[in-house]
Formats: C-alpha cells, structure tokens, sequence
C-alpha cells in the first residue's frame, strides 16, 4: 500500500490500471502514462484542478474528476495527511480559478470546442438539418 498515493484518471489521461486490459500491454501504455513525484505532483495536481492542464483551457469537469480521485484514494487508505492537504488545497484553488478569472469563459469542454470548430468550417448547425 502507497502512504501518500492516489492514480489520477482524467478524459485525457491512460492510467496503470488499464495495463492487461483486452489486447493492450503495459508496453504499450507505457509512453502514455506519465508518473509525478513531490513537488512536481502537486504542481500538477494544482494545474489539473485549476484548468490549466487541460485538453480544453479551463475545463470545468476535471474539477469533479480531481474530486473523485480522492474519494478514491481516501477509500483505498492511501490518503494521508499530506495528500489529503493537498487535495483540499486543490479544490478550493480550482473554484477560485473560475469564480475570480475568465479561465471557464468560452468553451470549457472538448464537446463544445468541437461543435464550435463545426460551426465555424460547416455553418450552424439545425437540428433536422442535412448536409
């Protein structure tokens, strides 16, 4: 058991747990999984909350996903104070990043980014509309 440990599972993110799964090998997982330690992991886990290491700047479910990774960690016992501090400094920092910046202004979704893209190359779209 990890002390202080928690994977962190995003839209954008592999994770280690999905290594053996189907027809793909750790080998294979491998360059897409990044590891983060100390000072670097907060940092990280700091500009995940906030929305600055997103797909999408300012991407309001990561938020919740950043949450969930959490609860997940304090259910496994690998939450102690440390990562919980963390954690908790965390959250608040990513609803102060969107209540007191314009970081959620715009799109804040990979959904809605790309139906603007759409728009933008294809016109409005309608429903019931053909192209």
């Amino acid at each position: 058991m990890v002390p202080n440990g928690t994977n962190g599972s995003t839209c954008g993110l592999i994770v280690d747990e999905l290594a053996g799964l189907g027809d793909v090998s750790h080998a294979e997982l491998a360059p897409h999984i990044y590891h983060k330690e100390g000072e670097e992991a907060v940092e990280h886990l700091l500009r995940v909350a906030c929305g600055l290491d997103s797909q999408v700047l300012g991407e309001t479910q990561i938020l919740g996903q950043v949450s969930q990774a959490f609860a997940s960690a304090r259910s496994n016992g690998t939450s102690g104070p440390l990562l919980t501090y963390a954690f908790t400094r965390a959250a608040h920092a990513g609803k102060r990043a969107r209540s007191e910046t314009e970081i959620s202004q715009g799109n804040t979704s990979i959904s809605h980014a790309a139906v603007d893209l759409l728009e933008r190359e294809f016109g409005t779209f309608r429903r019931g509309a053909s192209w």
